[in-house]
């Protein structure tokens, strides 16, 4: 993620399509936590925590013909 002249790296674990949907991530929250770890107070952190939630959803994103564990 980038922010303010600043760019961060980081390893997120996402689960997704679980059994139980419990166990899925919320990926609002992981983008929250990431943003308010590496740019905690920022003003307009808002933004930027959309953005996470986009690049996250757009990486994690079911290609087709792809299974991703579903159970069949």
């Amino acid at each position: 993620m980038e922010w303010g002249g600043e760019t961060v790296s980081e390893t997120v674990y996402w689960f997704q399509y679980e059994h139980d949907p419990s166990l899925n991530s919320n990926v609002y929250d992981v983008a929250t936590k990431l943003v308010q770890k590496h740019f905690p107070g920022e003003f307009g952190s808002e933004r930027l925590v959309q953005k996470v939630v986009d690049i996250i959803l757009r990486q994690t994103a079911k290609r087709e013909g792809e299974n991703k564990g579903l159970l069949q």
